[in-house]
C-alpha cells in the first residue's frame, strides 16, 4: 500500500473533520481509513436478534415498576426510585426510544452482546456525520466497493431528528415541530455527538440548542433556556458509582440543581428522548445479567429467550443470598482467564477488570467486591483481530473491533465499528472509529 497516499489521505480526512468540528474532548476525532464491512446476511441476523432482545428489555423495564423481584436486582438504584418513575406516566408507546448494543466478535467470528446502551449511547450522530465526510475523499472512491453497499436508515443525516419530531408529535397529538435541546451538565459535558446535534439540526432547519440542567427555568408550563422554550430534550449524561450507589451526572453536587427540569418532566411539560427508566435501569449491565438469568425467562417469549441465549454473552451477578455463591465465587477466582468483572453502571470503559490481565490477588479483590455490589461477572471473550490503518501511526496494525448496533423505536437502523489495540475498546480510551458498511458479500 502506497505510504504517501496513506499519509495524504489521512491529512485530508483530518482536515475535513477539523473543518466540520468533529471533535472529542477538545481534539479532532481520529478516524481510520479502513472501513469495516459486515455482510448483509450477518447484519440481518444480528438485527433480528437485537430487536427481540430489546423487546425483552422493554418487558424488564415495565416489570421494574411493579415487580419487587426485578426491583431487588438493582439495589444501587433504590435511592433514585422516585426519579426513575418521573416520566413513566406519560403515554409512551415504549420506554426506550433509541439504543446501541455493543457487540464483540470473537476469534471464530461469533458475535455476542456485552453491553446494552439504552440511555445516551454515544456515536449516534457522529456515525452518519463522519461517514458523510469520509465519502468525500478520493480514498473512498478507490478503496470501497460502493456497488455492494446497502444503505441503512442512519446513513441519512436527518434520520435521528425526524424520529425525534415524530415521537413528540405522536405523543402531543400535534403538528408543531418541537424545539429540541441537547441537555447536559456543564461541569461534565458529554462531548460525543454534541457538535453534530447542533450542526445537523441547523443544517436541516430544526430549532435546536445546547442547554445545561442548572440553567433551566420553569414557570409551571414551559421549560426554557435563555428565554427559549424547550419541548423535547436529548439528555446527555454519564454515570459512576459512589459509595455503592449509582451517581447519574445530570447534577454535580446536589440533585436540587436539576429541580426545574425534574418538575417539568413530572408535569409532562417536556418530553425526554429516552427517559430515566431507560437510562438508570435499562442501561445497567445488571439488565443483561437479568436477561441471562433463567429465573426470569418466564417473562419473555420463546423467541426472545432463544435470541438472549444465542447473542448475549453469559453475564451474572454474585448474590450472597444464593446458596451456591461461595462455590461460584471460588470458581471465578480460580479461572481468572475466563471472566471479566464490570461495574454495572460506570461508562466510557471505566470499572472493567479483566482477569486475564491481572495478578491473582487483585483479581480476587475485584471478585470479592462484586458480591452484592454494583458489579456483574461476564464471560471473557478474546476478540477477533483485523488489520486496520491506524490514524496515529499511519500504518496497518492488528486491532480489536467492537460493533455498535443502533436501534431506534425498536427497529435496527445501522451500526458502527470501533477498533483498538487494547482489550477495552472505547473512543475515550484509545478506541478509533471506523466507517462501517453493510455489504452484499461475505466478509
Amino acid at each position: 500500500m502506497d505510504s504517501n497516499l496513506i499519509d495524504k489521505s489521512f491529512e485530508e480526512l483530518e482536515e475535513i473533520l477539523l473543518n466540520n468540528d468533529v471533535v472529542l474532548n477538545g481534539s479532532t476525532l481520529k478516524v481510520s481509513l479502513t472501513p469495516y464491512e459486515l455482510s448483509s446476511k450477518e447484519y440481518e441476523n444480528i438485527s433480528k436478534q437485537s430487536e427481540l432482545i430489546l423487546e425483552a428489555v422493554e418487558i424488564v423495564l415495565a416489570q421494574y415498576l411493579v415487580n419487587p423481584m426485578v426491583q431487588n436486582f438493582y439495589p444501587e438504584c433504590e435511592h433514585l426510585k422516585d426519579v426513575i418513575r418521573l416520566d413513566t406516566h406519560q403515554p409512551l408507546k415504549r420506554y426506550n426510544q433509541f439504543s446501541r448494543f455493543d457487540i464483540i466478535v470473537d476469534e471464530n467470528g461469533k458475535m455476542g452482546i456485552m453491553e446494552l446502551n439504552t440511555g445516551c449511547p454515544g456515536g449516534i450522530l457522529l456515525t452518519p456525520f463522519f461517514k458523510d465526510l469520509f465519502e468525500q475523499l478520493e480514498w473512498f472512491e478507490d478503496h470501497v466497493n460502493t456497488p455492494g453497499i446497502q444503505k441503512q436508515p442512519f446513513d441519512n443525516l436527518d434520520f435521528f431528528f425526524k424520529k425525534m419530531v415524530n415521537f413528540y408529535q405522536e405523543i402531543k397529538k400535534t403538528t408543531h415541530v418541537p424545539t429540541m435541546a441537547f441537555l447536559t451538565n456543564k461541569n461534565r459535558i458529554g462531548h460525543t455527538d454534541r457538535n453534530q446535534f447542533m450542526a445537523i439540526g441547523e443544517k436541516f432547519g430544526y430549532n435546536v440548542l445546547l442547554a445545561f440542567y442548572d440553567e433551566l427555568e420553569y414557570d409551571g408550563t414551559h421549560l426554557s433556556c435563555n428565554g427559549k422554550t424547550i419541548d423535547l430534550v436529548w439528555n446527555k449524561y454519564d454515570f459512576s458509582i459512589e459509595d455503592g450507589k449509582v451517581k447519574p451526572w445530570f447534577y454535580t453536587k446536589s440533585i436540587d440543581e436539576t429541580k426545574n427540569f425534574l418538575q417539568a418532566v413530572s408535569d409532562g411539560n417536556v418530553l425526554s428522548w429516552n427517559g430515566f427508566l431507560s437510562y438508570l435501569v435499562g442501561e445497567s449491565k445488571k439488565t443483561l445479567a437479568l436477561l441471562c438469568d433463567e429465573r426470569f425467562h418466564y417473562l419473555f417469549t420463546q423467541d426472545q429467550v432463544k435470541a438472549i441465549k444465542e447473542l448475549c454473552l453469559p453475564t451474572f451477578v454474585l448474590q450472597s443470598s444464593n446458596p451456591e455463591m461461595m462455590k461460584l465465587k471460588q470458581t471465578i477466582m480460580d479461572n481468572k482467564n475466563v471472566y471479566v468483572v464490570k461495574s454495572s453502571t460506570d461508562t466510557r470503559g471505566r470499572g472493567i477488570f479483566i482477569g486475564d490481565e491481572m495478578d491473582q490477588s487483585k483479581w480476587n479483590d475485584a471478585v470479592d467486591k462484586a458480591v452484592d455490589g454494583p458489579f456483574v461477572i461476564q464471560q471473557f471473550v478474546k476478540s477477533q483481530k483485523t488489520m486496520v490503518l491506524d490514524p496515529y501511526t499511519k500504518s496497518l496494525m492488528p486491532m480489536n473491533a467492537t460493533l455498535g448496533f443502533l436501534i431506534v423505536e425498536g427497529q435496527a437502523a445501522g451500526y458502527f465499528s470501533r477498533c483498538s489495540p487494547n482489550l477495552i475498546n472505547n473512543v475515550h480510551s484509545a478506541g478509533v472509529p471506523q466507517v462501517s458498511y453493510v455489504v452484499q458479500h461475505n466478509r
